[in-house]
């Protein structure tokens, strides 16, 4: 039965053949990323959970929450808003795509796109050994697949630098507060000081006005000493503030892809040809035990 199997393979490699040219050509662009370096990393993944929602990492590894900030809609909203080609990223997802108009006007479009970007484009993989974080999004476009990408890692970096607020940050600001207020006592302390000086030259000849003057001096050295100390405090909370604020550590920023990623069509036309050959091994076997019987 050798030509019954030529020829099924024979047309199963024809119709492998034809499939593998007619299915779109898709492009992924990958950016990798590495976690954020932080000197308290406890801190930094309590103010992350707050992005991602209830999200329990094993271990407290915060690396293992780019998945979920990825997908995060605060994330996600921010990049369809950026502009790309003059336009925005929301508004090339639409005509690329061919929604329909009911859904551009009924306001659930956006919805539909975050669900696309999270189910079909978006995959995002964490390396257990290097923790290494690889983005990958395949598109038809690879100049869209790889702006996207890029803005993705924009948005990210803008949100932990500008928008995470941690416990440094708060006492900054307490004490720049504090500051203020014995800034303004020191300075009413000196000018009560000065004009008690300006109205008596001389102090020397009467005690009453000797101890006013011990009073007011020593109230401009206490609030003179808290200032200063207030000061150095500060000066060291933002030297810790900086340190604690995470950075994104892109290791590699996304280009758009030479090569499609799919279709693999030797992979489709050696399926087809496999299956040719098991459609002629089971008709051949068909008519033979129909013949006996």
């Amino acid at each position: 039965k050798k030509f019954t199997f030529i020829n099924f393979m024979a047309a199963a490699l024809i119709i492998g053949v034809i499939v593998a040219l007619l299915l779109p050509k898709k492009y992924s662009a990958v950016a990798t990323i590495l976690p954020p370096q932080t000197a308290n990393k406890s801190s930094m993944l309590s103010q992350i959970s707050q992005l991602v929602g209830d999200f329990s990492v094993g271990g407290g590894d915060i690396n293992k929450l780019y998945p979920a900030i990825v997908s995060s809609r605060t994330i996600l909203s921010e990049v369809l808003n950026a502009s790309y080609n003059g336009d925005t990223f929301l508004n090339f997802i639409i005509n690329q795509y061919d929604y329909d108009t009911d859904d551009i006007e009924s306001g659930i479009i956006e919805e539909k796109i975050l669900r696309l970007l999270r189910e079909d484009l978006i995959q995002t993989s964490v390396d257990n050994k290097t923790s290494i974080v690889t983005l990958r999004l395949t598109a038809s476009d690879p100049k869209f697949a790889a702006a996207l990408v890029n803005e993705i890692l924009n948005q990210i970096d803008k949100y932990l630098r500008y928008n995470l607020k941690n416990a440094a940050s708060g006492q900054a600001e307490m004490i720049n507060n504090r500051l203020k207020s014995v800034s303004d006592s020191l300075k009413t302390a000196e000018d009560k000081l000065l004009s008690f000086k300006e109205r008596n030259r001389k102090t020397n000849s009467s005690p009453n006005l000797q101890l006013i003057e011990m009073r007011l001096l020593r109230e401009v050295e206490v609030n003179s000493t808290v200032y200063i100390e207030l000061a150095k405090q500060l000066e060291v909370v933002k030297i810790q503030e900086y340190q604690q604020r995470p950075v994104l550590n892109i290791l590699d920023r996304a280009m758009p892809p030479i090569k499609r990623s799919s279709p693999q069509r030797r992979q489709i036309v050696m399926i087809f040809i496999m299956l040719g050959f098991s459609f002629a091994f089971i008709y051949t076997k068909g008519i033979s035990m129909i013949k006996e019987m």
